[in-house]
């Protein structure tokens, strides 16, 4: 097999959207699968923190938030931890990225319907935005608080990369 480029994005995708990841690369990193080990625990873990077996009476719930989410069309992630920063060692997905440590912090809403994780390295941010109540591909713009800056992008386009280095305090999601 040729020697094949393995990016973040990839590996986010083989997570969370294998079906538009080239089968190509679906079978090279399904082949090299110690080699992404952790990146794809990572993907994983945020996976699986917003995937829940549901009722039906939760879904008829979860369908009129839905409904009053697509009214209100914003929705505020605020900080939950005490103590936000946590650590993370990446492994070799980006060969760009210095391999020193990495702080998380992670973001919700206050129905925990929305999940944000902002991942800070030595040069860059990356946002990673999850929902518990839709699997489909979201279309949003994002505004990071205090600096107001906002971006567009797509769900299945995550993580949107973010630089300079800023402070992120409050994540605001307008759904497009």
């Amino acid at each position: 097999m040729n020697n094949i480029s393995i990016t973040e994005k990839d590996l986010y995708r083989y997570v969370f959207y294998p079906n538009i990841l080239s089968i190509e690369k679906s079978n090279y990193i399904a082949q090299n699968i110690d080699q992404f080990k952790d990146e794809l625990s990572l993907f994983n873990n945020f996976k699986e923190s917003v995937e829940v077996d549901v009722s039906d009476e939760i879904l008829n719930k979860i369908h009129n938030k839905i409904n009053r989410y697509s009214e209100q069309k914003e929705i505020i992630l605020n900080i939950i931890s005490p103590n936000p920063d946590q650590e993370y060692s990446p492994s070799a997905a980006d060969n760009s990225m210095d391999k020193s440590k990495e702080l998380i912090k992670t973001f919700l809403d206050k129905t925990n319907n929305f999940l944000g994780k902002i991942i800070t390295t030595t040069d860059h941010l990356k946002v990673y935005v999850f929902s518990k109540i839709s699997a489909k591909q979201l279309i949003f713009e994002i505004t990071l608080f205090p600096s107001n800056s906002v971006h567009t992008i797509s769900s299945e386009d995550l993580p949107l990369i973010i630089t300079p280095i800023q402070e992120i305090k409050q994540i605001k999601l307008k759904f497009i």
